[in-house]
């Protein structure tokens, strides 16, 4: 939601409980939006959105994540906030049964996306050792080898010339 308009779209299409496309799958659940990092859009969206949501047009259930929850969703009748906490290293230990979870919470802050993120893909903050291609020309060579092929910082290297 990063304008006034795109409520109105999202408002347009949540008009209906379902869609024409579950109607032709004769798919009878039902329908519910659900706004992701909502404290990230426009202040302007968010009134609006708020007073969809508490209006009587809203038809399904909203459920909307964030950090901070923004002013135009506190103190609304209709709008119930729910405070989620991290889960604790116990509570996720069993899925992963050959990590040391505790210790991967400490070091990610309790942060179940980032301890996913490092053990799918790893450390994030450095960057795999390239191969240079052999059937490039040696200006190409010349620019893949700059910045983003160094392991050492380039204003350390600078330094210590």
């Amino acid at each position: 939601m990063r304008s006034f308009s795109d409520v109105q779209h999202l408002v347009q299409s949540c008009k209906h409980t379902r869609s024409i496309a579950s109607l032709i799958r004769k798919d009878v659940k039902p329908m519910c939006l659900v706004l992701d990092e909502i404290d990230g859009s426009d202040p302007h969206a968010q009134r609006k959105l708020a007073e969809w949501m508490v209006g009587d047009e809203r038809r399904i259930p909203v459920l909307m994540t964030c950090n901070e929850v923004p002013r135009a969703f506190k103190s609304k009748d209709g709008i119930d906030i729910v405070r989620c906490y991290p889960p604790k290293p116990a509570d996720i230990q069993a899925l992963f049964p050959n990590e040391d979870v505790a210790k991967l919470a400490k070091r990610f802050k309790h942060d179940i996306r980032r301890i996913l993120q490092f053990l799918q893909y790893g450390e994030s903050d450095t960057l795999p050792t390239g191969t240079l291609p052999t059937d490039c020309s040696p200006e190409v060579g010349h620019i893949l080898r700059q910045k983003m092929w160094i392991s050492k910082c380039p204003i350390g290297l600078a330094n210590a010339s």
